[in-house]
């Protein structure tokens, strides 16, 4: 079960008719600028489609489940949707992940890795993370005193850590070592 308060993702697959691709780029730019407009948006990665019939991967992340609900149910969403339909082979396929799911699903693949390269991809990838940003920020906790204090210098390390393993890290080291953690 997962928590509302969860980050979570909508991972959107729309696999397009040959003949209305042009279309269909023009189209994502402005449903892509309406849902940054939406409540709870955090950012967006989109995956355009490495071969023909293969499909373009939208994966969209909000603050937590309820905001990616919001979108999905939205009748400005629905209009973007019917007003492309046609070009859609597959239809609209839809999914939504939260938590630490995110961060083992590259391009919004739907195939889980075994817990023991999950545990190990996060512990290669936390380890260094918690030895240099600290180091990093020396400078900064000693020019600013109110760092110092540990609860709120951890606390201010520990938003840079979590922000860079989400945004950054993750999904670089899902994506570049996907053939060994899908296996």
């Amino acid at each position: 079960m997962t928590d509302q308060n969860e980050t979570a993702a909508l991972v959107v697959e729309h696999t397009i008719r040959q003949d209305q691709r042009k279309q269909y780029e023009k189209w994502l730019s402005e449903i892509l600028k309406a849902v940054s407009a939406s409540r709870g948006y955090l950012g967006r990665e989109v995956f355009p489609p490495t071969e023909d019939g293969k499909p373009y991967t939208t994966v969209v992340r909000f603050k937590n489940q309820t905001d990616v609900q919001l979108w999905l149910d939205s009748p400005e969403r629905r209009a973007f949707i019917e007003s492309m339909k046609d070009a859609f082979e597959k239809g609209d396929q839809t999914t939504v992940k939260a938590g630490l799911d995110i961060w083992f699903s590259p391009n919004g693949e739907m195939r889980k890795s075994p817990a023991y390269k999950q545990f190990l991809l996060a512990v290669a990838a936390i380890y260094p993370v918690t030895l240099i940003i600290p180091r990093l920020l020396e400078p900064l906790f000693a020019a600013v005193p109110i760092l110092a204090n540990p609860f709120i210098g951890n606390f201010f390390v520990t938003l840079i850590l979590v922000g860079l393993l989400n945004y950054l890290i993750m999904p670089f080291l899902t994506k570049l070592l996907k053939n060994w953690l899908f296996d």
